[in-house]
Formats: structure tokens, sequence, C-alpha cells
């Protein structure tokens, strides 16, 4: 699947198959935790980019990773209000790597 600006087109052996114009109300007229998690997991995204490509040991790095930080850990807690998928009661697979994504940034804050 390509993304060029706001249309999509999906692709299958080297051809393109449709292409059709993304609708972002879509995403907001999700169940009430779901808009502000992609939300925030795209702009973590483009954050970490940026984290990326700054100079280590800065202090827009320092602010840039706290800030990561905290968009991370939001939308690993905020998943667990999300229950599309049920597989295991009201958890699913997903779940499991939002309990990890957790873990690893306490301890990666704390060490």
């Amino acid at each position: 699947m390509w993304l060029f600006g706001r249309i999509t087109c999906t692709v299958r052996l080297r051809f393109v198959v449709a292409c059709r114009k993304l609708n972002m109300e879509l995403l907001f007229l999700g169940a009430k935790p779901i808009p502000s998690h992609a939300i925030t997991a795209l702009l973590a995204v483009i954050v970490g980019g940026i984290q990326l490509a700054s100079a280590k040991g800065t202090r827009q790095h320092q602010l840039l990773g706290y800030l990561w930080v905290s968009m991370m850990m939001y939308v690993s807690i905020s998943s667990f209000f999300i229950s599309e998928i049920q597989l295991w009661g009201a958890f699913s697979p997903i779940h499991l790597l939002s309990a990890w994504t957790v873990f690893t940034l306490c301890t990666g804050v704390y060490f």
C-alpha cells in the first residue's frame, strides 16, 4: 500500500490495483480512546524520527526523548481501553505488546 498525500493506493504484483482517498473523518468517529490513541501514535512516530535525526546528548534530544516516552506511554496505556478484538476475555495479543512497551519504557527511563 502506498500513501500519496491523502490518496492510498493498493499495489499487487507491481501493478496499481486500486486508489482511494483517505477519509480522516472515520478516525475521529471511532470509540472514545481510539482517535487520541491513533493521533498520539502518529505524533510519536514523527517525534521519534526527529529524535533519531537530532544530535545525541543535547537538551533538544533529551526533551524530545521525554516527550516520545510520554506519548508512547499514553499509547500503550490507552490500548488497554480498546477491546475490539477479544481473544482472551477483553484482551488480545496486542495487549501483551502494550504491557511489554510499558515495562521497557519504565526500565529505559530508570536505567
